[in-house]
């Protein structure tokens, strides 16, 4: 019967991972409902188990630790209550969270099982061999998955033109977890993991485990070295540092280095293989990735063989020691010929080794950026999706960047000073657990990884890394069996892990009503986009609206499908209620109110949503443009006085955007990822509104320019300043 339930669990453990990292990494919320009611039911069976059943003083996985997590939820309900930037994101975010306790909760009561870590574990390896699998085939072409190789013209992105971002679609968080799992690898290769003190015996457990971390060590970091990820490599040096302290002794610190810096050589064989394979000559490259492969393979399990046979032969003797000092002059070798290949240009890795890091630049805005929004609320945050709702109101250039590239400091701009306090708790928990137990302690280094690169990167955005994590510390948590576990629990301890249970059990229930709905909506928002005909989908847009009234993506698609602009308008302006801040939003309900003849509401909405975006430049268009056609219907009505103001609001709001266009012109090097620059048709519609109100000279200054152009609006600048240009004008 245990090893039915560890088997269950073990299955349960990697469908769920492996369907969370097939799902985008459970990045997208709208994704993940289906996910969340899975965790939802685990969560629920897990604290009805312990309401039944209290743990004893020995067990593993204390009810009270399931509220580290959950309060992490409530962090995010007090910034609901707060008033968010989005309520959505910030439902969206309690929901995730309260899904990870039951997740939590479920490992942890499993764990009890004598005997589970191990097939714990192999259950995690097995999400990440499906991770690895899915990058290489993605590669080479064999499974077809939206952007799991992305191609880039930037060389400050790309030194190859090409990298593998998995089944995450992004390289540098497939390449940190790549990292998390090439580490542990070494470490059971070296024979210092968790749990397995003498793993070099020679026995028949012994050759499976360093078969096994030899099989999937090489491709492991082959894929790692096609991601290009600077900071995933920096992570996993980090990680590789820490694991030398934690091993156990100086043979295994030894045995860690010599996997390192072999894997290191012909990992990058084998992805140089496969980059000449997409530049030059398939066949060339395929082959040199199967040698590379094959050879790094058997000489990494040669290598392990030979080291345990000098062990059994020569124990602690002097004779020994010698033979592993012999090694240092064999890795030093390696590893230069690594570094030259490396530095040549024969291996992928330009972007690491040519000295570019422009990233870190654009990394420096986002911080900066991210800290004046950080300040402006920083004990309860902005609620979920803070930086996304917000960066454009803050962010000082042009740049690209719904994401704020550093884990904590999204935590910071969610949930505040709050929020980031209880997440060091439970990290805190996690590394004290591990760091507990002597055996579980070289845990922390993969670990570790991890959160090393969350700090310059948005690993911890993907519902799939917290996945990993908790279910790496639920593993690895110190497990004290004493005679204490045949106690009777105390009261008060009885008491307390029921509470936590009763709470956890709520949270859950509530958590599946709500993913139920946000379900149905974005179900019924899916086949909106399937539907070819404009009334099939204005049904179903309205079905998802009903069921899910907070998500702003269903209001800004539906809201063009309405015929009636009063109706169009109505429908945004309650967006506002949940989404206060939604410059999209603003932007449509001001030129559905321009649509009614409404100049002063017209003008304050426009206004705002340029406040909110100002680096947008189709926005910025649109607004000039919004309230020339007001200028034009108002002065058909004979509302001549309004006109004249809907004419002076599109000026201003072409002149600021004149100003900023310059501002980011005249700038050296302006990350101007969003291509903000000034448009002919927001000239076009200025010159009109400078030719309504009577300045003539700058009318034609701009009709005169864009006249010159071969464009269509060229064209109507020549008909217009021919207009302009007729005596008695």
């Amino acid at each position: 019967m245990g090893t039915a339930l560890r088997a269950a669990g073990a299955a349960g453990i990697a469908a769920v991972m492996g369907l969370a990292a097939w799902r985008y990494g459970w990045f997208f919320d709208a994704d993940a409902y289906r996910i969340e009611w899975t965790l939802f039911a685990a969560g629920i069976a897990a604290a009805a188990y312990v309401m039944r059943h209290p743990p004893r003083p020995a067990d593993a996985g204390d009810p009270l630790v399931w509220l580290l997590p959950l309060a992490m939820a409530a962090c995010y309900g007090a910034a609901l209550l707060s008033g968010p930037a989005s309520v959505q994101g910030t439902v969206d975010a309690m929901l995730r969270w309260t899904a990870l306790a039951g997740w939590f909760a479920a490992l942890s009561v499993w764990r009890r099982l004598p005997g589970s870590r191990p097939w714990g574990e192999a259950a995690i390896h097995v999400s990440g061999l499906f991770l690895l699998l899915g990058g290489w085939l993605g590669w080479y072409g064999v499974l077809s998955f939206p952007d799991i190789v992305q191609r880039f013209d930037d060389p400050e992105l790309s030194a190859t033109g090409v990298r593998l971002a998995g089944f995450l679609q992004y390289p540098n968080a497939y390449g940190a977890a790549l990292a998390f799992f090439l580490l542990r690898w070494w470490q059971i290769w070296a024979g210092s993991d968790a749990g397995t003190a003498d793993n070099r015996t020679g026995g028949r457990s012994s050759r499976v485990r360093l078969a096994l971390s030899s099989l999937f060590s090489i491709p492991y970091g082959g894929a790692l070295a096609l991601t290009e990820s600077r900071g995933s490599t920096a992570a996993l040096l980090a990680g590789f540092l820490l694991a030398l302290l934690l091993a156990g002794g100086r043979q295994a610190r030894i045995r860690l280095a010599l996997a390192a810096v072999w894997t290191a050589v012909a990992a990058w064989a084998a992805a140089r293989g496969a980059v000449i394979g997409t530049e030059e000559s398939a066949a060339w490259g395929g082959g040199l990735t199967a040698a590379a492969l094959i050879a790094g393979i058997a000489v990494m399990y040669a290598m392990g063989l030979w080291l345990e046979k000098l062990e059994r032969r020569d124990g602690n003797t002097r004779r020994l020691s010698i033979g592993w000092e012999s090694l240092w002059p064999v890795m030093g070798l390696l590893l230069a010929a690594g570094i030259y290949a490396w530095r040549s240009g024969w291996l992928p890795g330009g972007r690491l080794a040519g000295g570019n890091y422009e990233t870190a630049s654009s990394r420096m805005l986002f911080y900066r950026d991210g800290w004046n929004l950080f300040r402006d609320s920083p004990w309860l945050g902005w609620g979920g999706d803070g930086w996304g709702s917000l960066f454009g109101l803050y962010q000082s250039l042009p740049y690209v960047g719904s994401e704020v590239h550093n884990g904590y400091l999204d935590v910071l701009l969610d949930v505040g000073m709050l929020g980031l306090a209880c997440l060091a708790g439970l990290l805190a928990y996690g590394l004290w657990s591990m760091w507990k137990n002597n055996h579980s302690r070289v845990a922390i280094a993969p670990a570790a990884v991890l959160l090393i690169h969350a700090a310059v990167d948005f690993d911890m955005s993907y519902g799939w890394t917290w996945l990993l994590l908790l279910a790496w510390i639920a593993m690895f948590a110190s497990v004290e069996r004493t005679t204490e576990a045949a106690r009777p629990p105390g009261a008060l301890r009885r008491l307390a892990a029921r509470g936590a249970a009763a709470l956890l059990l709520g949270a859950s229930a509530w958590g599946a009503w709500a993913a139920w709905h946000a379900d149905a909506a974005a179900r019924a928002y899916a086949a909106a986009d399937r539907e070819a005909a404009p009334a099939a989908r204005e049904a179903k847009l309205r079905a998802a609206l009903a069921a899910n009234p907070a998500d702003g993506r269903i209001r800004l698609a539906l809201a063009p499908l309405l015929p009636l602009a009063g109706e169009r308008a109505s429908v945004l302006a309650a967006g506002r209620r949940y989404e206060p801040s939604s410059a999209p939003l603003q932007l449509q309900l001001g030129l559905a109110e321009a649509e009614l003849g409404l100049e002063a509401q017209a003008e304050t909405s426009l206004r705002e949503a340029l406040r909110l975006d100002r680096f947008n430049r189709e926005a910025q268009t649109a607004a000039v443009a919004g309230m020339m056609r007001l200028a034009d219907a108002l002065r058909f009505q004979d509302r001549d006085a309004e006109a004249r103001m809907a004419s002076e609001a599109a000026v201003s709001f072409y002149e600021e955007y004149r100003r900023l266009a310059q501002q980011v012109e005249a700038m050296d090097h302006p990350a101007n990822d969003r291509r903000f620059e000034m448009t002919d048709a927001a000239e076009y519609h200025a010159a009109r509104a400078y030719a309504e109100l009577g300045r003539l000279d700058e009318a034609r200054g701009l009709l005169a320019r864009l006249a010159e152009g071969t464009t269509d609006w060229g064209d109507q600048a020549r008909q217009l300043l021919d207009t302009l240009d007729r005596p008695g004008r």
